[in-house]
């Protein structure tokens, strides 16, 4: 951490007295006083006058590399540069200039492209993965590039899953490369036969709609499937998609959210395009009750995970640190169906926010009710048009 000059103002008849450092929260007292530990008034941090003890205003004090004002560093960023040799220091709400290195959690900062600087533990993947190739099953970047700014802080994440026909994976790798590394990446997944999956960097809805919209996502699906990519007409492709846990306000959200997928499962299957598999289980009759409780117990103690047990092959998947997985969807690179997959989660998640227990009395948590509200939003088109072309109402209805 970078040290900074700090004034000290001997302390007067004048100057009152605080109880503790904005910093650390170290206690004033006479005594500290009389040993000059206190160093009277910052008046450069965040604009206001902060008392901070001598410690504090020579470690905990910084500049933002952007705007150049001086704040606490509990309310900076520092993001590194080039393999973490250098770095710079931000203020957080300027989140668009930084990005968070998925293995070691550290601050990267963006380059002019707005891509993030290579980080220090990035050296070990490139000899890993080359861009024109795909890594194993578990391979992930250091750097996950996150597009856009929701408001609601849900950021969506897409799997796609796709067979190879006469084992072109290494050139469809290449063609998914092609659109950009900070967009995608591809790897192996043992559940295909001879096959990639392509994994995107996490996107903002309206940054889906963008992507969309601009006509890359159509031009790449396009290109995927003249290249011999399957999908769709496999009996081994799938789709998930993640959405950030952060986009969750708490137990009863999350409740809820599981409550619509789980009562649903017909409405959602046929949604999907293929029943509850053994890579998305919604659950056996004989494990169901089991399964609601694995799914309250989630819901009390879902920041810590704390209780819960539950297999990660399930339609909604708990398992992941950051996100929760859905995965009950099947394979596909018709870009209209990935934007309505898409669609349907970030609507589930939108809906199921504020739902209260009387809402649940009422229907709520009806498939028919979601999509009747689903369908005056034009955010989720794509999905609300999926719903009506198949018919997908009243499947799920109880007396």
């Amino acid at each position: 951490m970078p040290r900074t000059r700090a004034t000290e103002v001997a302390p007067t008849e004048e100057v009152t007295l605080p109880e503790r450092c904005a910093s650390c929260s170290f206690t004033f007292s006479e005594a500290t006083v009389s040993r000059r530990e206190y160093v009277g008034h910052m008046t450069e941090v965040d604009g206001e006058e902060v008392a901070l003890c001598r410690w504090c205003a020579a470690h905990n004090v910084g500049t933002c590399y952007e705007c150049d004002e001086r704040r606490l560093t509990s309310d900076m960023v520092y993001a590194y540069r080039d393999y973490g040799n250098d770095y710079a220091t931000y203020c957080r709400e300027h989140e668009h200039l930084f990005s968070e290195c998925y293995n070691c959690g550290d601050y990267l900062a963006n380059d002019d492209d707005g891509d993030p600087e290579p980080c220090s533990c990035q050296r070990e993947d490139e000899d890993y993965y080359d861009g024109d190739d795909y890594g194993g099953w578990d391979f992930v970047p250091s750097t996950l590039k996150f597009h856009g700014s929701p408001s609601d802080k849900a950021y969506l994440g897409i799997e796609i899953e796709m067979e190879c026909e006469g084992e072109r994976q290494s050139e469809i790798a290449g063609r998914i490369s092609g659109y950009g590394q900070s967009n995608w990446f591809a790897k192996h997944d043992g559940s295909l036969s001879c096959g990639v999956e392509m994994v995107s960097h996490p996107r903002s809805l309206d940054s889906w709609w963008d992507y969309y919209n601009d006509g890359t996502l159509p031009a790449l699906c396009q290109e995927l499937r003249g290249a011999g990519a399957r999908s769709w007409n496999t009996s081994s492709a799938g789709i998930h998609i993640h959405i950030s846990a952060d986009a969750f306000t708490g137990g009863r959200h999350m409740l809820a959210f599981q409550y619509l997928v789980y009562r649903n499962e017909h409405s959602m299957t046929k949604f999907a395009g293929r029943s509850g598999s053994r890579w998305a289980s919604f659950g056996d009759a004989s494990a169901g009750a089991q399964h609601r409780k694995w799914i309250a117990t989630y819901a009390k103690n879902w920041k810590s995970r704390q209780g819960y047990s539950c297999e990660r092959y399930m339609a909604v998947n708990l398992q992941n640190a950051r996100t929760v997985e859905i995965r009950m969807f099947r394979g596909s690179l018709n870009e209209e169906r990935v934007m309505a997959n898409l669609q349907l989660v970030h609507a589930a998640m939108t809906y199921t926010r504020d739902v209260t227990y009387a809402d649940v009395k009422r229907g709520a948590l009806n498939f028919d009710v979601f999509a009747y509200w689903m369908a005056s939003r034009p955010e989720y088109r794509h999905a609300s048009t999926l719903i009506q072309s198949r018919s997908i109402q009243n499947l799920d209805a109880r007396s």
